[in-house]
């Protein structure tokens, strides 16, 4: 991490563990993220829903796919940090609310699988060059 302090210019990414509430059921339950690790990333989408973007980053991504209706996020962090880093701060700085009109509650599951696959694919294609 104090590289990458005393080198900003490396940093795409800054997210933390968030409080994820429940509006319907007024639960409440504290996501702990994990620290970045590109494998890791490849796998499951292990940055928070609400990072720390640079413009830099954003600008060299080419920004979010806006043909994915779900899963634009997990490919803009992918992108990302094919050239630069994302950094984990292990604090809760962000709550995020669950409507029932999340993305994940009103996407059929159907476009969810196509955009999963559409990852896996673009995964595949950028280590096989």
């Amino acid at each position: 991490v104090e590289k990458f302090l005393k080198n900003p210019e490396l940093i795409g990414i800054v997210y933390t563990d968030a409080i994820i509430k429940n509006i319907n059921t007024k639960t409440e339950i504290h996501e702990f993220r994990q620290p970045y690790n590109r494998q890791s990333l490849e796998m499951e989408c292990i940055i928070s829903n609400t990072p720390l973007i640079s413009k830099k980053a954003l600008s060299i991504a080419g920004g979010y796919d806006e043909e994915m209706r779900t899963c634009e996020d997990w490919d803009l962090w992918l992108r990302i940090t094919e050239n630069m880093v994302a950094i984990h701060i292990p604090e809760t700085l962000h709550v995020y609310h669950v409507t029932g009109k999340n993305s994940s509650d009103v996407v059929p599951q159907e476009v969810w699988q196509q955009n999963w696959q559409k990852i896996s694919q673009r995964i595949i294609q950028r280590q096989n060059g």
